[in-house]
């Protein structure tokens, strides 16, 4: 078309400055009524949008026409409202602010403003809408105020979003397993069973049998009261299954039992309560008992036929201080029997000397020695009736009567 290249130039200049002289110089009529938001004119009141984070919304509407107008402005985020619609008034050549807060949605998100119901009508309703890019926002899953894309560890567990992919566990979760324990202190960090293991062997607690590797089995550990999760219970440096004493820090080597006398301190105890029991009168008070019981309660311990003694003398401390023991069952027993003898034995002598004056005749109690010499006379009396009688004379020998004598002349 053009021969030369020179006059390509001079047409393509030509042309420029036709055209620069139509839009300068020739004056756009504007139209009486026009609303007008741009994309460029919404802001967001934080730089950084972070999911969950609350930002207001700024928009910018201005008047292009040559009148006033009024109209309302909605926020929309996709179809959703974000606010309810504002009113707005503006006059021609100047613009308005208008706003709204929005609760950052975890998706990515565009922000749409429109310009609706205006009065008088928009001439113009192409510029009555504007959309923002779509928005990425970022996440702050450990809300330390970085975000994860700036955060080596995005969930705040200790163990850093690289070391978390190695393991395979989610960078995202303190506790990604659910067990109530952080990955960091789970041994298991992806079975939710098992989460610790104490002695280090490869089995958690709850399927270990012997969590400490002691020896001793959790249950037999349960049944001797020593800590299932510690191999030396007492911190004796002996664990407990070679510990006699587990529970004891002061000792762990079986001791042999030491002679001891367990009779002398029981009968010297029993003896004390006995006097007591026997003598009431002697315990002037409580502290009296209780000094018995505790002598005898410490010495009873090495044998159980003291057991009955200690439970009476229990039974004599626990009564009122300013009262004296009671007698028991068998002192009130023992005066029984002492005045039933008593009574056995007056009643055997007057028996006896009831006898005596029956036998002898008369109506008065006669010596035992004066009976029998009466008795001896009669006998005799009755074997030789034609012998003299025997007198008594006072103060002569033949008063005496030969008893052996007698007998010899019974047996002719």
């Amino acid at each position: 078309m053009f021969k030369s290249r020179a006059r390509f130039l001079t047409f393509f200049s030509t042309f420029l400055v036709v055209l620069g002289w139509i839009v300068f110089a020739v004056p756009v009529r504007a139209a009486d009524y026009d609303l007008s938001i741009r994309a460029s004119d919404i802001e967001f009141s934080k730089s950084t949008i972070i999911v969950k984070d609350k930002v207001r919304i700024y928009a910018v509407v201005r008047n292009i026409g040559n009148n006033d107008m009024s109209g309302y402005i909605t926020f929309f985020r996709g179809t959703i409202i974000v606010a309810n619609p504002q009113q707005i008034q503006v006059r021609p050549g100047k613009t308005i602010d208008v706003y709204a807060d929005l609760i950052v949605p975890e998706n990515p998100f565009s922000i749409q403003v429109k310009i609706q119901g205006t009065d008088p009508k928009d001439q113009n309703s192409e510029n009555d809408i504007a959309t923002t890019v779509t928005i990425y926002p970022d996440r702050d899953t450990d809300n330390d105020g970085t975000v994860d894309r700036l955060d080596s560890d995005d969930d705040n567990d200790g163990l850093s979003d690289a070391d978390e992919t190695r393991i395979g566990t989610d960078h995202l979760r303190i506790d990604t397993d659910g067990d109530g324990y952080n990955d960091k202190v789970d041994i298991f960090p992806l079975d939710a069973k098992e989460a610790i293991d104490t002695d280090r062997d490869g089995l958690g607690d709850n399927t270990d049998p012997d969590d400490d590797n002691d020896g001793l089995s959790d249950e037999q550990e349960k049944t001797k009261g020593t800590d299932p999760k510690r191999q030396d219970t007492d911190g004796d440096g002996v664990i407990d299954s070679r510990d006699f004493y587990p529970l004891d820090p002061k000792r762990s080597v079986e001791e042999k039992a030491k002679h001891r006398d367990i009779f002398t301190p029981v009968k010297a105890a029993v003896s004390a309560v006995k006097t007591a029991v026997t003598n009431p009168e002697d315990v002037t008070s409580k502290a009296d008992l209780e000094a018995i019981l505790t002598d005898l309660a410490e010495s009873a311990t090495a044998t159980v036929e003291a057991e009955p003694i200690v439970e009476y003398a229990s039974d004599l401390a626990t009564q009122p201080s300013e009262e004296k023991p009671q007698a028991n069952f068998f002192n009130q027993n023992h005066v029984i029997l002492s005045s039933a003898a008593i009574l056995i034995l007056v009643l055997l002598i007057f028996g006896i000397l009831f006898f005596i004056k029956r036998r002898s005749g008369t109506g008065k109690i006669q010596q035992a020695k004066t009976f029998i010499k009466e008795r001896a006379v009669d006998r005799l009396q009755k074997i030789r009736p034609q012998a003299q009688p025997i007198q008594h004379q006072a103060k002569s020998s033949s008063h005496i009567l030969d008893l052996k004598d007698v007998a010899r002349r019974k047996q002719l």
